[in-house]
């Protein structure tokens, strides 16, 4: 549910950047934020957070 929450609240370009995610991507809440973090939180994160 949290994913499908969270494309709610998503601004268009990273609705399409989701869509366009591996599907085990899209379906993992795990791989998701990973990968999210990867793209629009770079400077934030860590790699002990990954």
């Amino acid at each position: 549910m949290r994913i499908y929450e969270m494309k709610l609240i998503l601004p268009s370009s990273a609705r399409d950047w989701r869509y366009n995610l591996d599907e085990d991507v899209r379906h993992s809440w795990k791989r998701f934020l990973k990968a999210f973090k990867m793209k629009y939180c770079k400077a934030k994160t860590s790699d002990s957070e990954m």
